[in-house]
């Protein structure tokens, strides 16, 4: 869980960096510009995906390295009997993304959990769910700005749920995407040596 943490850790924190952003753009005045701050906001977003995906895809990449070298190693353990270390946590699989991407909304899942139990004791106490808002200030402008932030109702900070599939997706797409990448330089590789040295490699 630690490895899964690792990585998708600093992209929570980067997603603070964007909710300056996000703050700056809900600052903009006058309502004639919602369209400018809508647009806006969605630019944050997609730039914050943009870093997401590339952040995973080169996770990717890493990941199936490490496969490859825990399979030659793998093979030498059952040639020679050695006792040879595995990263078995860094290895690829290709559902490793999608957590990891899902992780990083984690917080969002945490304080919304929060923010229902602390509804349900009083409709009053939103603290919770503004937690998750402020945090995720990148994903929930949209949401303040169409709704009006002064307005704001207890169960607008659930619409904030959709940020989880779409980070999910970037992540595991990406993730999937280098791994992919990767395999076919490998294979590439194997295509070479059977030409030169024939017969399987």
């Amino acid at each position: 869980m630690k490895y899964y943490l690792k990585q998708s850790g600093f992209l929570i924190l980067y997603n603070l960096f964007m909710t300056v952003i996000a703050f700056a753009i809900l600052m903009i005045p006058g309502d004639d510009l919602l369209w400018l701050r809508l647009l806006l906001c969605g630019l944050n977003i997609s730039l914050y995906l943009v870093i997401v995906a590339m952040t995973f895809f080169n996770e990717g990449r890493e990941a199936l390295k490490v496969r490859h070298a825990n399979d030659l190693n793998r093979r030498e353990i059952i040639r020679t009997g050695e006792d040879l270390p595995l990263k078995v946590a860094e290895e690829y699989k290709p559902w490793k993304g999608y957590f990891m991407g899902g992780l990083i909304g984690a917080p969002i899942i945490i304080c919304l959990f929060i923010h229902t139990i602390l509804i349900i004791i009083s409709s009053n106490l939103v603290g919770a769910g503004g937690v998750a808002g402020l945090i995720y200030m990148s994903f929930f402008a949209p949401i303040s700005t169409i709704a009006n932030v002064d307005v704001l109702a207890w169960w607008h900070y659930y619409i904030l749920l959709y940020a989880l599939p779409i980070l999910s997706a970037t992540a595991g797409i990406a993730y999937r995407l280098g791994g992919d990448k990767q395999q076919r330089q490998y294979d590439m590789i194997e295509d070479k040596q059977r030409q030169i040295y024939g017969g399987k490699v």
